[in-house]
This record gives C-alpha cells, structure tokens and sequence, in this order.
C-alpha cells in the first residue's frame, strides 16, 4: 500500500450485497467527477495539523451537516460557516482554504466518536440527523459531484457494514501516523468487498477517512433506529 498522497487499491472482489441494514446495499462508484483531494497536504505531519484544525472547528457546528445531501448548497453553506475559523483554533494552523474539502468528513469522524460507543457499536446520545438517501428519480437530478460524493458516502456505509471493527481501528488512528497505515491495511478486505469489480480506488486518504467515518455513522444510525 502506498503512503503517499494517494491509496490507489487494484481489487476485483464482488460487489457489496444487501446488508442486514437496507440502506447499506451498495452501489458502483461514480468516479466521473471523484472529488479526490488534489490540493489536500501529502506529508503526515501537514495531514495531521489539517485533520486537527478540522477536528476544533468541528466542535463548532453551525447547522445539522450530516442532515445535508453531500456538495448541496445548504451543505456548502454550513462548511463554509464553521470554517470562520474560531480563535480558540488558531494555534492548529490556518486551513480554511482547504476546509470544504475535507470539513464534512472530519465532523463526521468527530461525531461518530461522540454519539457511538464504537467498541459495542451502541449509540451514547440521540444520534444526529442523517440525510435521507434519494430516489433514483432525484439522482438523475444531482449534478455529477453530487453524484460522485455520495457514491463515496455509501461507499463508506458498505465497509463499515462489512467490517465496522477495522473502521474503529482506523478511525483511534492519529492521523499520517503508522498506526493510521496498519489500520488502513487491515480494512483491505472490506474495501475490496464493497467495490465493483474491476474498479481503481483513487482516493485521498483524508478524503477516504471521512467517507468512512460518515458512512459509518449512518450504518450505526440505522442499526440504533431498528433496535
């Protein structure tokens, strides 16, 4: 596995199947307008300073995000809010720049590890709102980096629904720490299960890490809404 900017997985296993949660089935990724990360730090110690940053101004939501269709206008706006950045966060850096690439993800990770016990996978608090999947009807309609990121979403949703253990691992990982790679090598499995065949995952890891953190809490969220 790569450590640079990139994990690029080369995998031809079958695609992800219904899962005891419905909302979980997974579908192709449309990688068409991929919104990969390009500008995003390479380096670890850039990486972790960025998810830093993103993890103090998360603490200052300034609207239900997770409520949000992923790239709306509404989600876009309430990125854009929370990246004014607070003083109390100035002392990680300034990163606003980058915010409404990598925000959405870190305040998911961030309330994941808030509202869920993830270690019995049972929810502490109430969980947050989550935006409701669209019909096939309102996907034509989606503009296509609409479309791209909320592939990625269920994406997310499929793997911690295969393997939600490797996520927690991953997700206690300091990021562009060596813990952060091994936690990434043991989810391989689960990563290849919820691809179709034959795909190239070409994802930022930052990126990559908050598709999983959100599409992790919407499998906990259903799994708590059923019980």
């Amino acid at each position: 596995m790569r450590s640079g900017l990139f994990l690029i997985f080369l995998l031809t296993p079958a695609v992800c199947t219904a899962q005891d949660v419905a909302t979980m089935q997974m579908r192709s990724l449309d990688v068409s307008v991929s919104p990969e990360g390009l500008d995003l730090p390479n380096d670890g110690p850039t990486r972790r300073k960025v998810w830093m940053f993103g993890t103090c101004i998360a603490k200052h939501p300034t609207g239900e995000m997770l409520a949000q269709l992923p790239e709306s206008s509404l989600d876009r706006r309430i990125e854009f809010g929370m990246s004014m950045v607070p003083g109390r966060c100035a002392h990680t850096g300034n990163y606003s720049e980058n915010a409404p690439m990598f925000l959405r993800g870190v305040f998911a990770e961030h309330s994941l590890t808030h509202d869920f016990a993830l270690a019995t996978e049972k929810p502490l608090r109430r969980h947050a709102k989550v935006f409701e999947l669209p019909s096939e009807a309102k996907r034509v309609a989606l503009n296509d980096k609409q479309k791209a990121t909320l592939s990625f979403v269920e994406y997310g949703a499929c793997v911690a629904a295969a393997d939600m253990p490797a996520v927690t691992r991953l997700v206690a990982a300091e990021v562009g720490s060596a813990a952060e790679n091994e936690a990434f090598g043991f989810l391989g499995p689960a990563l290849g299960k919820c691809l179709t065949p034959g795909m190239t995952l070409r994802v930022n890891r930052l990126k990559l890490r908050g598709y999983l953190a959100e599409g992790a809490y919407r499998y906990l969220s259903a799994k708590a809404d059923q019980q």
